[in-house]
């Protein structure tokens, strides 16, 4: 062959000479091409063009980032975190919870999460990430600072005891408890 003539989406975009590859660049992230080829002998007669190919180029964009996450209804072992839907150009698949940067849960395309099995009076510090179909992840949302509840009841005072009482009056003592 003489040569090949390549077309992207039905406008020619360049030639190989004799070579059978050719390199397409400056193709737009997650975005459906059609190619086809032409070859051309030595005399100057085009082929008919080839079987057309359909290629998708990948998608290295990140959904953007959640930025109003919050924490409310905490308890002594849970808290419920909710933030807004982020966009993605290919659309966001999960949200992945994570405390102090450590994985904690994936809440699908959930904007409400309830994260359990907390222990009381301890400090977390929660985000979130959205995630696309391509693997793409969005920078770790803002931080959520959450303290759980108290849910220990101090331990029982057992030594009241009763002195000075007079006919109006008494003075009541005992140890100090922990909590």
């Amino acid at each position: 062959m003489a040569s090949y003539e390549i077309f992207q989406d039905g406008v020619s975009i360049g030639t190989s000479g004799a070579a059978t590859t050719f390199d397409v660049t400056s193709l737009a992230n997650f975005t459906n091409y059609i190619f086809t080829v032409v070859a051309t002998d030595a005399a100057g007669n085009p082929s008919s063009a080839s079987n057309a190919l359909n290629v998708r180029t990948l998608d290295n964009q990140a959904p953007n980032g959640v930025t109003d996450l919050v924490a409310s209804g905490t308890t002594a072992s849970s808290t419920v975190l909710t933030w807004s839907a982020v966009t993605d150009n290919a659309g966001v698949t999960n949200y992945q919870i994570l405390n102090g940067g450590a994985f904690v849960a994936n809440a699908g395309t959930n904007t409400t999460f309830t994260v359990t099995g907390l222990s009381s009076l301890t400090s977390y510090n929660f985000t979130v990430v959205a995630q696309d179909a391509a693997g793409n992840s969005a920078v770790a949302s803002n931080i959520v600072n959450v303290t759980t509840l108290d849910d220990i009841a101090p331990e029982a005072i057992t030594d009241l005891s009763a002195s000075n009482t007079t006919a109006t009056s008494t003075v009541l003592s005992w140890s100090a408890v922990f909590d």
